[in-house]
């Protein structure tokens, strides 16, 4: 596979971790300080405390290391991408994060000013891939789309589907709303052409019934 295959699909191809840069500079990460690009939003918090933080060892000890880390430090460590309001440990114990709050087992830890801070035991990606991973995942819906685009330019019709499961107690103006949600997510975050609809349908059911 060769290296200008892979760049020109970023979001088919993936690079292994190890093809990345040991350390950013501020000449090679340009792009984060980026006005319309800097914060995570929400869903790209826990995209990356997810990548960043596993509660399980990976057994891959030349990406993660075992460390002990509060809710503050978190927040410390990613603050330069927060909003404003997710820059306390509080929108951590919100549910923003359930790795965070509720999985990780927490212990208290006394620092060296006798002060207890709620510690939880992790496996972290070490520091010096975190500037690229955010980086990636900050990208990742405008690279998306220039994939996207690229198969429209070369022709291709681009397809979407949505549907509901049966269900009991539900009326139909709730489906409908639930359905176009579906539909507008996929018109402005994959650029379909048409979406196919099953209004009401099991997940094993045919696409098309003659």
């Amino acid at each position: 596979m060769s290296k200008a295959k892979v760049n020109a699909r970023p979001i088919t191809y993936k690079k292994y971790l190890q093809d990345y840069p040991r350390a950013e500079t501020p000449e090679a990460s340009s792009d984060v300080g980026d006005k319309e690009n800097k914060d995570l939003t929400e869903a790209q918090l826990v995209e990356t405390l997810d990548t960043l933080f596993l509660i399980d060892d990976p057994g891959n000890d030349a990406l993660y290391n075992s460390v002990s880390i509060s809710n503050s430090a978190v927040i410390k460590m990613l603050a330069p991408h927060l909003r404003d309001d997710l820059r306390t440990p509080k929108s951590l114990g919100n549910g923003v994060v359930k790795m965070m709050t509720v999985e990780a087992k927490p212990f208290n830890s006394t620092d060296k000013d006798s002060q207890k801070e709620r510690r939880r035991s992790l496996y972290m990606l070490k520091t010096r891939y975190h500037e690229k991973v955010i980086i990636e995942i900050k990208d990742h819906l405008s690279r998306y789309q220039a994939e996207i685009q690229d198969m429209k330019n070369a022709g291709i019709e681009v397809l979407g589907y949505v549907r509901k499961s049966p269900s009991q107690g539900k009326n139909d103006n709730n489906r409908v709303k639930l359905l176009q949600q579906m539909v507008s997510r996929l018109q402005e975050r994959s650029r379909v052409d048409k979406v196919y609809v099953s209004p009401c349908c099991t997940s094993s059911g045919p696409l098309l019934v003659s």
